[in-house]
């Protein structure tokens, strides 16, 4: 599972994942980094995107992929 989220700092952050405990305490099976990226407005096709003032910043982009779950 591809897991996507967005943030105003560039941190990797994390994503912990894994089974309930029997008592509904967390068991927590692992954990993945995720990882950070942003775009600028050079990044856009053509204007008016690619203009300073017409651009919005994304923030951080984050994505972590989780493996080794259980259906």
């Amino acid at each position: 599972m591809r897991v996507h989220w967005t943030s105003s700092i560039s941190d990797p952050g994390s994503v912990r994942f894994g089974r309930v405990g029997d008592d509904g305490g967390p068991m927590v099976a692992a954990e993945d980094p995720g990882t950070p990226h942003t775009y600028e407005a050079a990044a856009m096709c053509e204007a008016p995107v690619t203009d300073a003032f017409a651009f919005v910043d994304p923030g951080w982009l984050h994505e972590a992929v989780l493996t080794g779950l259980e259906i």
